[in-house]
């Protein structure tokens, strides 16, 4: 037991070493001016969504299996349609 705590205890002198500070994060002015024009919901998503865009509209799925068109400029559906099963992609290339 005593050597057990030795140990632990080298092990913790160990991780509290000096060590170098992080450079602080340098700060950007904002290039553009972003704001929110439209919101919208697709139904849950539990993976990366990332939209096909082609034509001013764009795609994307959901994780229920709904697939939806819209309007980039308004956010106005173009169409919705469920593929009848849930499914863990997305939208990968419209063509």
């Amino acid at each position: 037991m005593p050597l057990l705590v030795a140990m632990t205890a080298l092990l913790m002198a160990a991780c509290a070493a000096d060590k170098p500070k992080p450079t602080p994060l340098e700060t950007y002015p904002a290039k553009i001016a972003g704001r929110v024009v439209w919101e919208a919901q697709i139904g849950k998503v539990g993976f990366a969504l990332v939209p096909a865009v082609k034509d001013g509209v764009f795609y994307l799925a959901s994780g229920n299996g709904d697939v939806v068109a819209m309007q980039a400029e308004t956010g106005t559906v173009v169409w919705r349609a469920s593929a009848g099963a849930a499914h863990q992609l997305g939208i990968c290339r419209i063509d």
